[in-house]
């Protein structure tokens, strides 16, 4: 058998019968979607609410999405969405401190600490190159309707970088431990042009042409491309090696031992132990499993509830402005629009001639809908004063609000820890790529909040063997350790007031506080002179300082 082609052998089971790759595919893909199928099927259902398809659920016996049976007396299907701008607001709310990381020294060992010092630089440049903000909050909105977030964190040989790719529930399977880290095995799945497919087929030797198959996202057109796997599995009694494989169209086109073997330090021996190519992290934990649970399997029957009694006080208005009129069958015919009559043409019941009243609209639609738009924010952990719904009541003071937005917080620590967990192990593993791949040196350039920029060349070998610690940090502390660690090195190159330096390097603002003063006495007198009133020198004034501010505002 050639060493690549349509499938591989990789050993001789016990009973004779040989395990190939596309075999084992086979196994750990119904593995992991026996797994996966009820928290998938959920994940789409909670996708489609989010997007304003409200009137289907998953049927009980079949197991699949099914649109829901029309409301009664031909009552309207109104929606009144009210989950989009509730995943917003909670998307928000767990990403507003903009969760990052950074590397501290082991020891106060001078290699430990240039090793940890460049290991927070390339954390920053890997921040601004991959958007690590803007993709976070994404991954989290996602999971809020699938229970878990993902990453996908590899070294690609041919853009010779290490990339972050954001995973939804869809597109991998995985060993279902309550820990991602001990997860033996995990499998992606993705959709691939043909073209691309033919490239992958000559590189291996394979002389036909990939089968391509028909799919859908979010219900969205049909589309066709061809179902590629890769195959992640860790050394174990059944695989000593370990395997990763490239499976497109039905064949292998790439397989290798088991690449991503990175050392513990934090042993007293290290060794090499394997990591699998994925962070997680989970909503709400569920025992046995790596995948989680979500408000929103809770919130979704809410919604669908808020949307019938919307809908039947829709019918309940529109029966209002078309009242009726039961009336013999001349008097209908000398109108010339009997839309709203109803014919009567027995002579006994002529006395019964009269206009039909508009039905009442129950003050028990409204009280039902406020109780369950409040349980619905209740269910998601948010209360309706913090995200706009209410307003707040005369005499709520600042600290009931603080305290609010407290208990709001104690209601997501579960995520928020979750997230944090996945947030190291995203930068862990990023790092012990690079220092395995980039062999090297590279120039990044890292871009500062505050526009600033600092360029930097190395290697992996200079965070190589260094036991470096990661802590969470946040944006807001990250731009301000930016801008005095800039303030430091200008002054020592001898570009900044040196009897402001002390001030700045701690505040990493771009004024003292007394400079700051002195700009609000200069701008108040500006005021008082523009509207002709007489003003005196302000004492111990830079007269450069006034000039400038002059000059900006004349």
């Amino acid at each position: 058998m050639s060493d690549i082609g349509k499938d591989i052998e990789l050993k001789t089971e016990d009973n004779g019968e040989p395990l190939t790759i596309l075999g084992l595919l086979d196994n750990l893909r119904e593995k992991g979607e026996r797994s996966v199928d009820s928290f998938a099927v959920k994940a789409q259902r909670n996708e489609l609410y989010v997007q304003g398809k409200q009137y289907l659920d998953i049927d009980t016996r079949s197991g699949a999405i099914d649109d829901l049976p029309p409301l009664a007396g031909n009552t309207p299907q109104i929606h009144h969405n009210l989950l989009r701008n509730l995943v917003l607001t909670w998307t928000q709310r767990l990403t507003s401190a903009r969760p990052s990381a950074t590397a501290f020294p082991a020891t106060s060992e001078a290699e430990d600490m240039l090793a940890a010092e460049t290991a927070s630089k390339l954390i920053e440049y890997v921040e601004n190159e991959f958007q690590v903000d803007e993709m976070i909050f994404d991954i989290v909105e996602l999971a809020c309707s699938h229970g878990i977030g993902a990453l996908k964190i590899f070294y690609d040989p041919v853009a010779e970088r290490v990339r972050w790719e954001a995973c939804s529930i869809f597109d991998f399977y995985i060993d279902p431990t309550n820990r991602t880290e001990d997860a033996r095995w995990v499998v992606f799945r993705s959709f691939i042009d043909e073209a691309r497919a033919k490239v992958l087929y000559k590189k291996a030797g394979i002389d036909q042409a990939p089968a391509t198959v028909e799919y859908t996202i979010n219900e969205l057109e049909a589309r066709e491309g061809v179902e590629a796997f890769e195959v992640w599995y860790k050394p174990d009694s059944t695989i000593p090696k370990g395997l990763y494989a490239k499976v497109v169209g039905g064949s292998v086109v790439d397989h290798m031992e088991y690449p991503y073997m990175f050392n513990e330090l934090d042993k007293e021996k290290p060794e090499e132990v394997p990591y699998l190519p994925i962070s997680m992290f989970h909503v709400n934990a569920v025992r046995g499993t790596c995948y989680g649970d979500t408000w929103m399997n809770d919130a979704v029957p809410l919604q669908r509830q808020i949307n019938e009694i919307e809908s039947v006080l829709t019918k309940l208005r529109r029966d209002t402005g078309g009242v009726r009129l039961v009336a013999p069958g001349d008097v209908v015919d000398a109108w010339e629009d009997d839309n709203h009559m109803i014919r009567l043409n027995d002579p006994a019941k002529a006395q019964m001639i009269r206009w039909i009243p508009p039905p009442t609209i129950s003050a028990l639609l409204f009280e039902d809908r406020d109780r369950l738009e409040k349980r619905l924010y209740d269910i998601a952990g948010l209360n309706e004063m913090l995200v706009g719904v209410e307003s707040a009541k005369s005499g709520s003071s600042a600290k009931q609000i603080a305290y609010l937005a407290q208990l709001d917080s104690m209601k997501h620590a579960g995520t928020a820890r979750s997230i944090e967990s996945f947030l190291l192990r995203t930068w862990q593993l990023t790092l012990n790529l690079m220092q395995r791949y980039y062999t090297y040196p590279r120039l990044v350039s890292i871009v500062g909040e505050d526009g600033s920029i600092t360029t930097m060349d190395f290697t992996g070998a200079d965070i190589n063997g260094i036991d470096i610690r990661l802590e969470p940090r946040a944006g807001a502390e990250r731009m301000h350790a930016q801008k005095a660690q800039n303030i430091v090195e200008r002054a020592q190159q001898g570009l900044e007031n040196p009897e402001s330096v002390p001030e700045r390097s701690l505040t990493g603002e771009e004024l003292t506080g007394d400079q700051s003063n002195k700009i609000e006495q200069i701008n108040d007198q500006i005021e008082m002179i523009m509207s002709g009133q007489a003003v005196q020198p302000i004492e111990d004034m830079d007269p450069s300082l006034a000039s400038q501010i002059l000059s900006q505002t004349l």
